[in-house]
């Protein structure tokens, strides 16, 4: 995890386990100080965009409007725990979020609920982009139909030769 704070870089060099409160906690602390937070993602709801082990990069709101196809964190509207999926829909200040390999909606989401944004993704030792630049509006067509996880079930279906050319 990396913390800015007065131009200076504090990086830690251990992993340490947190709860998902914890780790809620931990991100809002730093994002009200303005600064950017650093993560190992957990779980699928995301695949292939943000696998479970990449690393994310959430930056704060402040001002910044959100977007379509923006990359939100947020406290989960039911389950009340932390979570990562796309914005694909606006109404007013609420947000229709939904992970980009599930075929249900998180719901609508208060716009002061949203922690903050994905701004980064880092696999291994690349950088990962797709799904965060223009094309994530054809991301949100396709999620909000629910064609999006429809035809992720079909590619996990391909043989691993097939899928490794599409990586």
């Amino acid at each position: 995890m990396r913390l800015k704070e007065n131009k200076e870089e504090f990086l830690a060099t251990q992993e340490y386990p947190l709860s998902n409160e914890g780790l809620a906690d931990l991100l809002q602390a730093a994002l009200a100080k303005g600064a950017c937070f650093r993560f190992q993602a957990k779980g699928l709801s995301m695949a292939p965009f943000i696998r479970d082990g990449d690393i994310v990069v959430i930056a704060p709101l402040n001002e910044a409007r959100v977007r379509l196809g923006d990359i939100l964190v947020f406290i989960h509207p039911s389950q009340g725990k932390l979570a990562i999926h796309r914005l694909i829909k606006k109404r007013g200040a609420l947000c229709l979020i939904k992970g980009d390999n599930v075929s249900f909606f998180d719901g609508w989401v208060e716009r002061g609920g949203i922690l903050g944004r994905v701004i980064s993704i880092q696999r291994g030792a690349r950088k990962v982009c797709f799904g965060l630049g223009p094309e994530r509006y054809l991301i949100v067509f396709f999620s909000r139909t629910l064609l999006l996880s429809a035809m992720l079930k079909i590619l996990r279906r391909l043989p691993l030769s097939i899928r490794e050319l599409l990586r």
